[in-house]
């Protein structure tokens, strides 16, 4: 953001669009080197079932953050998706990680319940909410989406400027 910021206010377009060719790359390097250390770190679930491990993450992201993180995990839910376990917890760590870098929040709520279309994760912050037009690519809310949508889920990302942000995965079972 910092080289966003020192490109917009250069009066040279070409030094504007280096920094921005730069910024782009620096983007995708970040995000292969996340799909790198997720797909070698099965870390968190290394001898722990869902809810432990979400509780875990949890406490790291608010440690790291000063976010409170209340977590609520229905025990049905964890273990119906026991073998998927892995993908929940990187969705929930990608929209935990976009909330405590982007939100501004002072409370995320984590929720992991069943409805009637499967299993529900919710990551719900009291954060400044964005306009999702305004988003770009390489950052969470495309990784996210290509996430669920590689796994087959839906995804709902419902947020609003001053009115934080909702993300919705729905897991059928």
């Amino acid at each position: 953001m910092g080289l966003e910021a020192t490109g917009s206010m250069s009066g040279d377009e070409e030094v504007r669009r280096r920094v921005g060719s730069a910024v782009t790359e620096i983007d995708r390097v970040i995000r292969d080197l996340r799909n790198y250390i997720f797909g070698l770190r099965p870390g968190l679930l290394a001898d722990r079932e869902l809810d432990e491990a979400l509780h875990h993450l949890a406490q790291d992201v608010q440690e790291k953050t000063g976010i409170t993180v209340v977590v609520d995990i229905d025990p049905r839910a964890a273990s119906q998706l026991a073998g998927k376990a892995g993908d929940v917890l990187q969705i929930a760590r990608e929209a935990l990680s976009n909330a405590g870098r982007h939100s501004g929040a002072e409370t995320c709520r984590v929720r992991l319940g069943l409805d009637e279309h499967g299993a529900v994760l919710e990551i719900e912050d009291d954060g400044k909410g964005f306009e999702e037009a305004a988003v770009r690519e390489g950052q969470g809310v495309p990784n996210l989406r290509a996430r669920a949508e590689a796994l087959g889920w839906n995804l709902q990302i419902e947020s609003r400027p001053t009115q934080g942000t909702l993300v919705r995965t729905t897991m059928p079972l």
